[in-house]
């Protein structure tokens, strides 16, 4: 038997949809849902080399890839709109705001942004996550700035650590929210995050 989940072109949407909840609202619990989402539906439904996509991506059984729709152009709508949910990724990924920065995404990534009066800012970020739930975070900015940074902290989470420069500031870590962190930040600060991976 075929256990059907979620459609593919349905998870891009869906996940289109939480971004804009995310950004009109500011709640994490809508990053939460994306990240579950492109993990467990939308990586879940690509073939290993990416060139295809399931239709419906079944919660166990085995996966039935996405006849083609379009002999013209050879895809299915699946194999359209795949791609189009993984590119979300970079939009919710990290966001400004005027008070500063949100961390929606834990990942080997750097993101170059913008502080609220409009100077460079990169946070390299380093982590084996969802692997491991240690996240290691530099700050680099020419000139120190105060603004805040705001890490979300996912709602499975119920243990969290979350250091400055060594120093814990373990009061910020309320689970399914943000640790939000206002300060004057200079370049080299690092922020060390240790999510609770607990299944």
């Amino acid at each position: 038997p075929v256990f059907q989940g979620m459609e593919t072109c349905v998870t891009a949407t869906w996940m289109k949809f939480l971004y804009q909840m995310l950004r009109l609202t500011g709640e994490s619990k809508y990053a939460d849902e994306m990240e579950t989402c492109l993990y467990n539906a939308l990586l879940a439904s690509m073939t290993p080399d990416g060139s295809w996509w399931c239709y419906y991506t079944s919660l166990q059984g085995e996966r039935f890839y996405s006849h083609q729709q379009f002999a013209d152009v050879g895809l299915s709508c699946c194999v359209a709109n795949g791609p189009r949910g993984l590119l979300t990724l970079p939009y919710w990924a990290s966001m400004t705001s005027k008070k500063g920065i949100a961390l929606n995404f834990y990942g080997n990534v750097k993101s170059n942004l913008s502080t609220p009066s409009g100077k460079e800012l990169s946070i390299d970020m380093e982590t084996a996550y969802p692997e491991d739930g240690k996240i290691r975070m530099e700050i680099g900015i020419d000139k120190a700035e105060n603004f805040s940074i705001d890490l979300r902290i996912p709602g499975w989470s119920k243990k969290n650590r979350l250091t400055l420069n060594g120093t814990p500031l373990d009061t910020y870590l309320l689970s399914g929210t943000y640790a939000s962190i206002q300060r004057e930040w200079k370049n080299g600060d690092v922020l060390e995050l240790e999510l609770d991976m607990r299944g």
